[in-house]
């Protein structure tokens, strides 16, 4: 019998070049700043170390070049307990793999530099497709409709659901995001998608289950479609460090709390917490909890 999984992450890897600064750069400005630190970085790659750290039994697909960076970043994978037969990584001989520059200022602000890498736009094999569809649920982000349709298709194959993260439009049109929302059983936007797009109201987005947008140091709003229900969920006042990867940590802690039945409300809170804990820590990973850990700052914030 195939082992089930519970979260498989799939695309949206690279390493991060972390430089910390007194401010985020102006216009033409020179700035002298101490060594940056290279973490391993990628928001689907974040929320899948989350999954691993929160508990769940876990997946990853993607693609690295067969060099140092490439081979460090796969071993940060089985560092966190998935297993080689759980990592569906394939290694280009032509390609390096990518490195992000992210920026943090003294306040926990950030700017993130992304530069563009043929290893983002590289096609599903079947075996990656066979490890996406062992999950409960299957994480990624809309790179485009085909992406999008042969996730959706793998991942009801085996039962499970599908949850995107749309951080950007991805140069999609809005009738192609209205197809791909609809694929989709838990749906993560940003004010671009809702600003660009122009919609009104969470509801109107129409994926067939949560739609959730975080606003920052805010919260998140979360609509529930099938209970007809919004939620808010305001973000917990802690001491910050650095933001980045605390989008990744909430989006896989709701995924947590949809996998084991609870309200969408719980889920949020839950995912609160977890983000809370992750922006103490330096780097995307850096502060990503055990469950353990959740639970306790719950009961301490009851």
């Amino acid at each position: 019998m195939v082992e089930r999984l519970d979260f498989v992450g799939i695309g949206g890897l690279a390493g991060d070049l972390v430089i910390q600064m007194d401010e985020l750069p102006g216009h033409d400005a020179k700035y002298f700043v101490p060594p940056g630190q290279k973490v391993a970085g990628g928001f689907i790659a974040n929320g899948t170390v989350a999954a691993a750290r929160l508990g769940m039994q876990t997946g990853y697909v993607g693609w690295v070049g067969d060099d140092g960076d490439g081979h460090w970043l796969a071993q940060t994978f089985l560092d966190e307990g998935i297993t080689r037969n759980n990592l569906g990584m394939i290694y280009d001989l032509d390609l390096d793999t990518p490195i992000n520059i992210v920026m943090l200022d003294r306040q926990g602000n950030r700017a993130i530099v992304i530069p563009s890498s043929p290893l983002y736009m590289q096609s599903l094999n079947q075996d990656q497709l066979a490890l996406v569809s062992r999950a409960k649920v299957a994480y990624s982000y809309p790179r485009d409709v085909q992406w999008v349709d042969q996730l959706a298709e793998a991942t009801r194959t085996g039962g499970g659901m599908l949850a995107l993260d749309c951080e950007a439009t991805y140069g999609l049109s809005r009738q192609d995001f209205d197809y791909i929302a609809a694929q989709a059983d838990t749906l993560f936007v940003s004010d671009a998608i809702m600003t660009e797009w122009g919609y009104k109201a969470l509801k109107d987005i129409p994926a067939t289950g949560w739609v959730i947008q975080t606003v920052g140091s805010r919260g998140a709003y979360g609509y529930d479609r099938k209970n007809d229900k919004d939620v808010f969920q305001p973000a917990f006042e802690v001491d910050v460090v650095d933001t980045t990867g605390a989008g990744d940590c909430f989006h896989t802690a709701v995924l947590y709390g949809k996998i084991k039945g609870w309200p969408l409300e719980q889920a949020m809170r839950f995912a609160s917490a977890a983000a809370a804990l992750s922006v103490q820590q330096m780097g995307a990973r850096g502060g990503l909890p055990r469950l353990d850990e959740v639970m306790q700052f719950l009961e301490e914030h009851a």
